[in-house]
């Protein structure tokens, strides 16, 4: 379980070397033209994975285009005593797209205002983000789903 630790917090902390936002590679945007594109203000939040592993990952999307980005991970059974990764960023919104750029690296995430909860086995669904794209291979977000925090806290057996 250690290496699955470490892996989740190299992942963030060294998968490219930190520059400036400005200069992070150009983000691939997917052709989804069939979506409506949300209002910034839809999209503003605060995201988390659902996860029974032990990592965590959360993003802010800040109303002014600023960004945060958790990434925590623990060995089974010592969930206090979490190491965590945190980096600064910003976003935007293309379309349907929130283009995520943190560290020099850009993730493109799907914005889905009724991303369903049977991912985790659980009825309904929230306003949600689906990784699609990396600049890097080793993206943390490619594949998976995140969805609004205070949403997720309504659900029972649902952290």
């Amino acid at each position: 379980m250690r290496n699955a630790l470490v892996l989740t917090l190299a992942l963030l902390a060294l998968v490219a070397p930190a520059r400036a936002d400005d200069e992070a590679p150009q983000c691939i945007l997917p052709s989804e033209s069939e979506r409506a594109a949300p209002s910034r203000s839809d999209v503003v939040g605060h995201y988390a994975a659902v996860s029974e592993s032990e990592w965590n990952l959360e993003v802010w999307l800040n109303a002014d285009g600023t960004a945060e980005v958790l990434s925590e991970g623990w060995e089974a059974g010592h969930h206090d005593e979490r190491s965590s990764v945190r980096h600064r960023g910003s976003w935007n919104l293309s379309g349907p797209f929130v283009e995520l750029r943190y560290r020099g690296l850009c993730e493109t995430l799907l914005f889905d205002p009724a991303l369903s909860f049977a991912e985790f086995g659980k009825d309904g669904a929230a306003p949600g983000l689906q990784g699609r794209h990396s600049s890097v291979s080793q993206s943390l977000f490619i594949g998976l789903s995140l969805w609004r925090v205070e949403r997720l806290r309504t659900i029972p057996e649902v952290k």
